[in-house]
């Protein structure tokens, strides 16, 4: 059974763990790459409606979207 998540607390350090995850990321694709790009959270996380099912692991979506890329798409395969 899928209940929602309370602990304001416990998402609010979820959220800025995966961000910090997420802008890691992001610099890293920059900085070895020259790859801009960007994240935001998706679904239900943006939407503060987090569910967890009994004492399973949440699940946040982040979309990461590239806004720059200045080398060729074979590099970006590579990366991929």
């Amino acid at each position: 059974m899928f209940d929602y998540v309370e602990d304001k607390a416990f998402l609010s350090r979820m959220r800025n763990l995966c961000g910090e995850i997420m802008q890691d990321c992001c610099h890293y694709l920059k900085e070895d790459y020259d790859i801009g790009a960007i994240f935001y959270l998706v679904g239900s996380g943006a939407k503060n409606l987090i569910v967890q099912n009994a004492s399973l692991s949440i699940d946040l979506d982040y979309n990461l979207e590239i806004v720059r890329l200045q080398k060729s798409k074979r590099m970006c395969e590579e990366i991929l």
